[in-house]
């Protein structure tokens, strides 16, 4: 059997290794509730395209961004050739996130009241 790195091109491991450094780096600067939840997808021209499963950590990317690009050039400014401009930020809900619980339904007095009301309607219109 022949192993994976005779399957696919060297090109592409070399890229997938590179922007395993990239998350590593970002993720050793960030907060440690926001770095597991972060993973650099792509580097394309002068743009980086970073991932995350949650809006508000997106959100917090964004502001994060211009000390993520400086210390990325900084640090990668070999590797990469030319400077990082751009930072865009996606959300993909299908990377895992083991901290979100399903939550349970609230129930408030309004809620309570408006099924009272409906069943009194019910009543009325039966």
């Amino acid at each position: 059997m022949q192993s994976i790195n005779h399957l696919i091109h060297r090109h592409y491991l070399k890229k997938a290794a590179f922007l395993g450094q990239l998350s590593s780096s970002i993720r050793s600067r960030l907060s440690p509730d926001l770095a597991p939840h972060c993973w650099v997808a792509d580097i394309v021209t002068n743009q980086l395209t970073l991932v995350t499963n949650r809006a508000e950590r997106a959100t917090l990317l964004r502001y994060q961004q211009h000390e993520i690009l400086k210390q990325l050039n900084e640090e990668f400014s070999v590797e990469l050739g030319r400077p990082l401009y751009r930072l865009r930020v996606r959300l993909d809900h299908r990377m895992s996130d083991n901290s979100i619980k399903p939550s349970k339904p609230i129930s408030n007095k309004r809620s309570s009241r408006y099924k009272l009301e409906c069943k009194k309607l019910r009543k009325i219109l039966e």
